[in-house]
Order: structure tokens, then sequence, then C-alpha cells
């Protein structure tokens, strides 16, 4: 595999983004998401929410760069209130480069953001039951949260993955 890099996002990264993400959408939640909401994600402008996230400057994004393509993306925020300071708000690999350390290198790279950030725990929100909880909890996180959300009429289970961030760099341990 050729090198690659994580980088800040840049506007011209958003159309990758969203290609990426209807990708991710459509593989990764097959069997758990009503197919009828998953058709859906052709439709959705993400492009146009990336763009305003990086205009607003809230959140960091940060992205996977193999060969001038972005393949992954990571967004996230330091939170104002609850048991967590920071959320990691989204994490996709598009399907075709997923299992190669481009998620890995992504959570670490924010991990190590909030860190310097001074934050101390950070939660992931995911659907419950899927492939990526695996790398959750390979990772260092726990379900420490679970709640139902609505997509598309229907109500999900999802799971609040926890992670205390240790001073350091990329080291994880996860929140009991």
């Amino acid at each position: 595999m050729s090198a690659f890099t994580i980088r800040d996002a840049r506007p011209e990264d958003t159309r990758a983004m969203e290609d990426l993400t209807v990708a991710a959408w459509q593989t990764a939640y097959t069997g758990i998401i009503d197919p009828a909401f998953i058709a859906t994600r052709k439709t959705n402008n993400y492009a146009g929410k990336f763009q305003t996230m990086l205009e607003r400057g809230e959140d960091k994004v940060l992205v996977a760069e193999l060969d001038g393509q972005v393949v992954g993306y990571a967004a996230g925020a330091p939170l104002s209130s609850g048991g967590y300071d920071c959320e990691t708000k989204g994490l996709y690999v598009h399907p075709e480069y997923q299992g190669q350390g481009f998620g890995r290198k992504l959570l670490q790279t924010m991990m190590d953001h909030f860190r310097l950030c001074g934050c101390q725990r950070m939660i992931v929100w995911t659907f419950l039951g899927v492939k990526n909880n695996g790398f959750y909890r390979a990772m260092g996180g726990n379900i420490n949260e679970e709640e139902a959300k609505d997509f598309g009429g229907k109500k999900y289970r999802m799971a609040g993955f926890a992670f205390f961030l240790p001073a350091g760099p990329a080291s994880t341990r996860s929140v009991r």
C-alpha cells in the first residue's frame, strides 16, 4: 500500500467526503437500517454540510488521503455539557479502503487533537450491532451510553462508545 497522510480537510475535499459517506452508509448498515432509508443517502447534501462545518470552524475535520485521493474522514468537536467534553461525530472510511488502518489513524489523530485541547472524555455514537462496534472496542472504547434515534421515521438503537484520553499522544484507555 502506498503511504497515506492525515490532514485537515479543505473545501475541495467535501465532494469526496460526501461520496465516501454515501458508499459507507450503503454497505455498513445493511441489515440494520431500513434499505429505503439507506437509499435516501444518495440524495442527501453532505457536501453542503461539510462545507458549512469547514466555514464555521467549530469542528475539527480530518481526512485520510492516499495518493491524492480522500479515502476517509473524521469530524469532531468539544462538548459544553454532559459527561463528555468532546465527541467524534463522524468517522467514515470508503468501503474499498476499510481494514487498512485509515480509521485507526483518523481516530488516533482526532484523540490527539482533543488531548491538546485539554479534553479527557470522548464519546463516539454509532448504531448498535454494526461492524464498527468491534473497531471502537479494539480502539479502547466501551459502550457507556445507549439511546434510540430516529432515522427515516424508525427508531434504531445507538451505542455511545466512551474513551478516556490520558495525557500523551496515541494512548488510549477505555472509560469504565
